[in-house]
């Protein structure tokens, strides 16, 4: 089986969630203080690894800061 296939899903799926964690961000929906990496892996019903790297994603973009050990601040 060609993995390409599972890698696009997978792709897809992390542009799907950056995107609604975006969206949330410019709505005010988080304030301060983001959830816990598996606080958002439960809501949003994908594995942790997914939610990382949409994370990283997004810090690298300058929309949140994450600190190692206190969490992720918008």
């Amino acid at each position: 089986m060609d993995p390409a296939p599972r890698f696009n899903l997978r792709k897809q799926i992390r542009q799907q969630i950056c995107d609604l964690i975006e969206e949330q961000l410019k709505a005010g929906h988080y304030h301060y203080q983001m959830p816990t990496e598996v606080e958002l892996a439960e809501t949003l019903q994908v594995s942790r690894a997914t939610v990382r790297e949409v994370l990283s994603e997004l810090a690298g973009e300058g929309w949140i800061l994450r600190r190692h050990g206190q969490g992720t601040f918008i």
